[in-house]
């Protein structure tokens, strides 16, 4: 059985808005004899009205699996379904007009937003390409959408280069929702914002996410953001999933070194002086994607390795009814979660 097909009970709802079966994204280097696989049989489901989280180190493939959904990246085998429609099948007017079903939150937010348009021409521009509505309608609606994303009117003729980094962020979030999607994709949505703004961004999308009853893919390499936000979370290393688990459980039992590795570089919320001295729980440095370890790809940097993990790669499988662990010892190992 496949892990799409095996995780579908830990999805939101029987039947989920988004499912990733087998996905595949390979890059042409230049000179390279073999395409560098950046994606390498990824699987995960989204249920409608869930928030699933997606964590890794930065060139864990994370934002490519975010493209090639929005198939701004052409996949190179397996599947992206949206609420029944094969995405990767489709071309030209049909794929313009699906996509609407799923918009995308962009990391930076100064370079997501043209400085030569206001706030108003930034987010009418979805709705007119889209056709929605008379001019009456499209001011009602440019003006709703930014009182969601709590700006005033104050705002609909300012320029970005006006605006905080916070504020274009939210922004982009109306224009992302104008098209009322099924799905919202946030690749790192804040990443590049001051610690201070990201806990007001991170509350808007969980209030957006519970009134508009959408689903939220929320892509992050800061596992302490994700579990704010997420109801389950996947792990990705290298290119392929190292754990799917409900956020709770996964903070207070890891079942994959890799996690627990992640759980325990989080920084500690008390005084230096307080800190106590933990030896590393992870080492080195990710290898290339160009040139994975054979069997298990983490096994260079994990603290438990065995000959079994050199020379076999282990699957991502149920090891209880929410949790998949690519690990050959998932159910032998004793793991520590999140420090209280």
């Amino acid at each position: 059985m496949s892990a799409v097909a095996d995780n579908g009970a830990a999805a939101a709802n029987s039947v989920p808005l988004l499912s990733a079966s087998e996905l595949k994204v390979d890059f042409k280097l230049p000179g390279a004899k073999a395409p560098l696989r950046a994606v390498d049989g990824v699987s995960f489901e989204i249920g409608r009205r869930e928030i699933f989280g997606l964590i890794g180190e930065s060139g864990s493939g994370k934002s490519t699996i975010a493209r090639a959904i929005m198939q701004l990246t052409p996949v190179s085998s397996g599947e992206v379904v949206l609420g029944g429609m094969r995405l990767d099948r489709l071309r030209g007017r049909e794929l313009r007009r699906q996509r609407q079903r799923v918009q995308m939150v962009f990391q930076d937010p100064h370079d997501a937003l043209d400085p030569r348009m206001t706030v108003r021409q930034a987010i009418e521009e979805p709705l007119r390409a889209g056709n929605r509505g008379s001019r009456a309608d499209l001011d009602d609606r440019v003006t709703d959408l930014l009182h969601r994303v709590d700006l005033d009117d104050s705002y609909l003729d300012r320029k970005p280069h006006t605006m905080s980094g916070g504020q274009k962020q939210r922004v982009n979030i109306a224009r992302a929702l104008a098209l009322e999607p099924e799905l919202l994709v946030c690749d790192e949505a804040v990443s590049s914002l001051d610690v201070s703004v990201r806990a007001g961004i991170i509350n808007l999308l969980a209030d957006l996410q519970r009134d508009l009853d959408i689903s939220v893919l929320f892509i992050s390499h800061d596992l302490g953001v994700v579990a704010h936000l997420a109801d389950r979370i996947g792990v990705l290393y290298l290119g392929r999933l190292a754990e799917i688990a409900p956020a709770g459980s996964l903070l207070a039992r890891p079942r994959h070194p890799y996690t627990e590795a992640l759980l325990a570089a989080e920084p500690e919320p008390v005084p230096s002086t307080r800190r106590v001295s933990r030896p590393p729980v992870i080492a080195g440095e990710m290898p290339s994607a160009a040139s994975p370890p054979s069997g298990c790809r983490f096994r260079t940097r994990c603290r438990y390795v065995q000959e079994l993990c050199g020379t076999q790669e282990p699957p991502l499988q149920r090891v209880d009814r929410d949790t998949l662990v690519a690990c050959h010892f998932a159910d032998k190992l004793q793991l520590t979660g999140r420090r209280a």
